[in-house]
């Protein structure tokens, strides 16, 4: 076994294949070690397992097993980034009446500028929907804030108020100054 960088507490067999269970099992007892079939992956971070794709198997103590697959799945929902998008919520017709709407939820995929997002909040009447216009990370947090940008403001074909309900409905609230300070 070939030493490596020593960037993480474990080793890996690539393009794993049953026949070498014979040389990992006695290599197992020095350290834990990943085997890795054609067509899996893992991934690390922090030095840490956090995420497979599709079977794994794990030597450690001169046994093999593929149980620990399982837990790879369930720390793979851990990496999931919280996501607060947020829309400011402004009327030509209403003028003055304004509202900083925030939606949250957990993505392992991170928006960027430029793409457009949909929600079954958006609704056609009422700017015709949102592209991303900037991204925050907060990496210490496992977050970020996403501002998005109405695609065409000048559409009010519903009132705002209406608008804010429907936002409301699926899951939308809305974010005070203080909470907004706060972020």
């Amino acid at each position: 076994m070939i030493k490596g960088l020593g960037l993480v507490g474990f080793s890996v067999e690539v393009h794993y294949e049953d026949n070498v269970d014979g040389e990992l099992i006695p290599l197992s007892n020095e350290r834990k070690i990943y085997a890795i079939p054609n067509g899996s992956a893992i991934f690390s971070k922090n030095g840490e397992l956090f995420k497979g794709i599709n079977d794994i198997y794990s030597f450690k103590n001169m046994k093999k097993g593929n149980s620990e697959y399982q837990s790879l799945i369930e720390l793979a929902g851990e990496i999931a980034m919280k996501i607060n998008l947020m829309i400011f919520i402004t009327s030509v017709k209403e003028q003055g009446k304004n509202r900083l709407m925030m939606k949250t939820f957990e993505s392992d995929i991170r928006p960027v500028n430029g793409d457009i997002i949909d929600d079954p909040g958006f609704d056609p009447g009422f700017h015709n929907g949102y592209e991303v216009a900037k991204v925050t990370i907060n990496y210490a947090s496992n977050e970020c804030l996403v501002s998005l940008h109405p695609l065409a403001i000048e559409i009010e074909e519903i009132r705002m108020e209406t608008y804010i309900e429907k936002l409301e409905a699926h899951g939308w609230r809305a974010v005070s100054k203080e909470e907004l300070k706060s972020m």
